[in-house]
């Protein structure tokens, strides 16, 4: 199962990158040059729970 990035006010997401020391944590970057942080559970079923954290938009 792929999941569907529908993120960054539907903007394309250019990079997405999980922390390798902990697996719940992901970050996004899109176009505008916005910054995302997501946290993501991993329930019994396959499909993750991704909540927003935070955002960091640069000029």
């Amino acid at each position: 199962c792929t999941p569907n990035i529908s993120w960054h006010g539907c903007d394309p997401v250019y990079s997405c990158a999980i922390n390798p020391l902990d697996s719940k944590r992901l970050v996004t970057a899109g176009m505008r040059g916005s910054i995302y942080l997501w946290d993501i559970e991993w329930p019994t079923a396959q499909q993750p729970a991704i909540t927003f954290v935070s955002s960091l938009t640069g000029a």
